[in-house]
């Protein structure tokens, strides 16, 4: 689309999704994905499908740990939407710990495994993510808190190792959270 080299440009993703209850403790998630590319029309960009299973619930005194699986398949590259295959799979160690009723505290570990296609070899890249977080419930079903994540790519893995790009964020968070 017109601007998309000069880094000025619009697009739109959109996500259709069927999730399902396995057991009480693992669920899943299909989605299919399309993107709007500026004035274009919709194209279709991919699938992925989630399974989240729960190892052990966050009940006061106990640390909640459930396991993330994501695997997907993107037709357009995430920053440039360049047309480019990219197989990824996500895994993610989920943590939560309650505190009284009104402070909860969470941690997640992600690893994700892409293998970009470009001019016909695949790319492979690692990135490495450490996220935490506070939320102090002070009000009915109103939450604020703060929230920290350090993201870094490596780029040939795991065939060679070079250092990549990082990004270090953090900032304050809200959460209304709604009935049931």
């Amino acid at each position: 689309p017109a601007g998309r080299r000069l880094g000025d440009f619009r697009a739109g993703e959109f996500q259709v999704e069927v999730q399902l209850g396995f057991t009480h403790r693992t669920q899943g998630a299909f989605y299919l994905t399309f993107e709007n590319p500026g004035n274009r029309a919709l194209h279709w960009n991919g699938a992925k499908a989630e399974f989240v299973t729960t190892l052990a619930k966050p009940d006061d005194p106990r640390l909640g740990v459930a396991l993330y699986l994501e695997p997907s398949y993107t037709r357009f590259a995430k920053g440039s939407g360049e047309r480019q295959s990219v197989l990824s799979f996500e895994t993610k160690l989920l943590l939560e710990r309650r505190f009284a009723e009104r402070l909860t505290w969470v941690g997640n570990v992600t690893l994700e495994q892409e293998f970009e296609r470009a001019d016909r070899k695949w790319n492979p890249e690692l990135e490495a993510e450490l996220s935490t977080g506070f939320a102090y419930r002070v009000a009915g079903r109103l939450s604020i808190g703060g929230e920290g994540r350090w993201t870094h790519a490596f780029a040939g893995f795991p065939n060679i190792v070079e250092p990549g790009k990082g990004a270090l964020c953090a900032g304050p968070t809200t959460d209304y959270g709604g009935g049931g």
